[in-house]
């Protein structure tokens, strides 16, 4: 080769390195920057890409990405750097903007900050020195943001801000979701402000899922708080319901609310469980509430006008509201309740206790008094240790304070007092008259009085069996009606109606009246010295009054003791202080009749004296026959049990007379 050939050779190298620099030079992506623009690019970008080979700066970076299933998103920057490493191509960016247009399902969403990494392979982005991210409702703000491409997701490197309406929240680490549109805050998440419906509320939990629908989800250690609830539990769900919203939280919950009540005045209540579900109107006031539990979940309520602390345990709650005034609870899987109430000196008086296997309340307008309470299974009521009651039914009246109670075969209603009992298919009770009904059955036991049963005394309990009964407490009356039978030990009643006076200790009994008591025995004719022999005696209307220590016998009245009867209109008989018979008188027509020797007597008045044995029959005259045929006549006639002998008597106007019949051979 000659010189000339070579110099040619180096000028077409010369010129076609020229093209290829040229070249280079003028490939650039769009919004590159321009060479006279070079020197201009961000000193922090210049810096560090120091080391860096193979680089390229320019301005108004753009980044458009699309995707197979409609999914878009803009990453534009005022200046950039480019570079390749590990097989993907790198972007560092100066004021970054980042934008996914609204889609069907998708919100649109900004994002902004001072600086951003980006790599184009792997869709990866990571923005910091402080990134706002604007949705449709919200704004994040932190530190630094990584973009995860597979998940679609920003999450914070670092404590969080969001601002959504007027709400302010914070926490360790936030997470946007711009498929769903949602936000998830974690540790130490804390909110305040005020709600859509500018309501005030206050929250601290864990973690913090927020939807795009206004529904939220928090969980560990939630507390929630508006100005008249706290609610708190392992995780609450916030959905919106209407016009209103929901609340659910479930794991260990509590509640404290203001109940609305007649006259706007609110009154505490508290409520705990494992799962409760509120729902609300749009002015924030309750329209129902669900509260379960494993064990039994509890609400409490202060105390109110006329009614002390309450109390119910049930597996499961349901309550209604009507204008934020409670209305109805139901506790369909049983339920226990208690009530404290002012001691008024009576013995226990100082709580009130319910249970059942379900139960039903409805409550008047105001949210405080009792309309109607249904209680179903296993009932039973205590006032204290006073009083208690069980049956299989129950019904409340709060307007007329009245109580119906029912039992079922084989299990009777049951009330029971330190003074008695009361068994019985059906009771009522009345609480302004201070009465019990009962009816069907009808099973007594009293204890120390009621007027006492002729011959009993306070010492031993009594016991009664009648269709209906009648327990007034004012007047301390007890009224029993239809196949009555009431006995103390040996002493037994039978009658159609008996009305036992406590007060005035009397007890009255009409129809058929049939009664058996025990005396002692002194006579010779008695059992035995000292012993004691029984006592029957009937009539149409029996009185019996302790305090005069008086039995009277009306209407066909008859007495047996022994071997002795004494038939008569009226017969009185005076009872000494032991209740033996001290003596008898029996008026009008009277009949006699000595079963042991055959004797008969008659006359207008008998005197019966036990203590000798003897029965005095007076009349105009008097007559005693004996088996034999004899016949005495007199003024008065004195007849000794046991015995055959009879005295005669003559008075005024009345002569002794007597017929014997000759003995035959």
């Amino acid at each position: 080769m000659n010189p000339r050939q070579g110099l040619w050779r180096r000028g077409i190298l010369v010129l076609a390195l020229a093209f290829v620099v040229y070249v280079g030079l003028s490939i650039r992506p769009s919004g590159a920057r321009t060479k006279e623009l070079s020197g201009q690019v961000a000193e922090t970008l210049a810096k560090e890409a120091e080391g860096i080979r193979d680089r390229l700066r320019f301005r108004d970076f753009v980044y458009d990405e699309s995707r197979v299933d409609g999914a878009t998103f803009r990453i534009r920057a005022s200046e950039a750097i480019a570079f390749s490493s590990e097989g993907d191509e790198v972007y560092r960016l100066k004021d970054v903007h980042f934008e996914t247009p609204k889609g069907e399902g998708r919100p649109a969403l900004a994002l902004m900050a001072p600086r951003a990494e980006f790599h184009a392979g792997t869709k990866a982005l990571r923005v910091f020195d402080g990134v706002t991210l604007e949705g449709e409702a919200l704004s994040l703000r932190s530190a630094s943001f990584r973009f995860e491409p597979s998940r679609r997701e920003f999450l914070s490197e670092g404590p969080v801000t969001m601002v959504r309406g007027r709400l302010l929240a914070t926490a360790e680490k936030g997470i946007l979701e711009t498929e769903g549109g949602r936000v998830r805050m974690e540790g130490k998440v804390r909110m305040a402000g005020h709600a859509e419906d500018g309501r005030f509320l206050r929250m601290a939990a864990a973690m913090l899922l927020l939807r795009r629908d206004g529904s939220l989800l928090a969980k560990g250690e939630v507390m929630v708080q508006t100005l008249d609830s706290i609610l708190r539990s392992e995780s609450v769900e916030r959905v919106p319901d209407g016009e209103g919203d929901r609340l659910r939280a479930t794991g260990p919950t509590t509640l404290s609310l203001e109940v609305r009540r007649q006259g706007g005045v609110s009154g505490p209540v508290a409520v705990s469980g494992t799962f409760l579900d509120l729902a609300r109107d749009a002015a924030g006031l309750p329209l129902s509430l669900t509260l379960s539990a494993e064990g039994d979940a509890v609400v409490l309520a202060a105390p109110s006008d006329g009614a002390g602390p309450r109390r119910a345990m049930a597996p499961r709650f349901e309550a209604s509201f009507v204008a934020g005034e409670l209305r109805t609870v139901h506790a369909p899987a049983g339920m226990r309740g208690s009530e404290a109430v002012p001691g008024d000196g009576q013995k226990g008086t100082g709580l009130r206790t319910v249970s059942a296997s379900a139960a039903r309340f409805t409550l008047l307008p105001g949210g405080a008094e009792l309309d109607l309470a249904y209680l179903d299974g296993d009932v039973a009521l205590a006032d204290g240790s006073r009083a208690t009651l069980h049956a299989s039914k129950g019904t409340l009246r709060g307007v007329d304070q009245m109580a119906v109670f029912s039992g079922e075969t084989g299990r009777p209603a049951r009330y029971e007092e330190e003074s008695g009992s009361i068994r019985a298919q059906l009771l009522t009770w009345f609480r302004k008259q201070e009465r019990v009904d009962a009816s069907g059955e009808v099973r007594t036991t009293f204890r120390g009085g009621r007027g006492g049963l002729p011959g009993s005394s306070d010492a031993e309990p009594s016991y009664s069996e009648s269709d209906t009964l009648r327990m007034s407490t004012p007047d301390r009356v007890v009224t029993l009606t239809g196949h009555v039978r009431a006995w103390q030990k040996e002493n037994v009643l039978r009658c159609g109606t008996l009305v036992l006076n406590d007060a005035d200790r009397t007890a009255r009994a009409e129809r058929d009246v049939r009664t058996v008591f025990r005396r002692k025995g002194q006579g010779a004719g008695a059992p035995g010295k000292g012993g004691s022999e029984t006592v029957w005696a009937s009539g149409d209307v029996l009185t019996h009054r302790e305090k005069e220590r008086s039995l009277r016998i009306e209407g066909n009245s008859s007495i047996i003791s022994g071997s002795w009867s004494m038939k008569a209109t009226v017969t009185d008989i005076r009872m000494a202080k032991d209740q033996s018979v001290e003596s008898a008188e029996a008026r009008g027509t009277v009949v006699l009749e000595d079963r042991s020797t055959g004797r008969r007597g008659e006359g207008s008045r008998a005197t019966w004296k036990p203590d000798s044995e003897t029965v005095t029959l007076e009349g105009a005259p008097a007559t005693a026959l004996d088996g034999k045929g004899n016949r005495l006549t007199g003024a008065r006639l004195t007849f000794r049990q046991g015995r055959s002998r009879v005295d005669v008597e003559s008075g005024t106007g009345v002569q002794s007379e007597g017929s014997f019949r000759p003995e035959g051979p």
